[in-house]
């Protein structure tokens, strides 16, 4: 009995402190995302408004003295506006975090270039029209939610 007591306190514990930890992240201003550093740019895994386009995505972060500038191309284009009927379809089914996935590759160019020459970055990664779900969060706060309007009652032993 006393074993289970000190199981069941430790995961209390585990569960409080995690929570805590999510509102407090939440609290500051923080976005959620994780930011690290990759083989030659620093990655993003928090969803991000892609600057100067309506999409969302994993966009490659940059520090303010960063002699770079970003920028993506559509996976399935073929020329101009056309897209390629079979890649789309390929994209639709790999892009599934929210409506309307697009493959795309990241492409980078030095910021202070006269005719910018962009080369290839990573890719290919989604980017969508609308701001995927962080289901992860949601799954946080609803343990956070449960947690908090959980009864506390003094245990009883023997």
């Amino acid at each position: 009995m006393r074993v289970l007591l000190n199981i069941g306190l430790v995961v209390l514990s585990f569960v409080f402190a995690t929570t805590l930890f999510a509102s407090s992240a939440q609290a500051d201003g923080s976005t959620g995302e994780n930011i690290d550093w990759g083989d030659s740019c620093v990655d993003s895994s928090g969803w991000q408004r892609i600057e100067g386009a309506s999409y969302w995505g994993n966009v490659p972060a940059s520090v303010p003295d960063d002699p770079y500038q970003y920028d993506f191309k559509f996976v399935c284009q073929t020329s101009g506006d056309d897209f390629a009927t079979v890649c789309l379809a390929n994209a639709a089914s790999k892009c599934t975090e929210a409506a309307h996935g697009q493959l795309v590759n990241w492409y980078r160019s030095l910021k202070f270039s006269s005719a910018p020459v962009w080369s290839f970055l990573s890719g290919p990664t989604c980017i969508y029209s609308e701001k995927p779900r962080d289901i992860l969060a949601e799954i946080a706060a609803g343990i956070e939610h449960e947690f908090q309007n959980s009864p506390v009652a003094p245990a009883t032993v023997g």
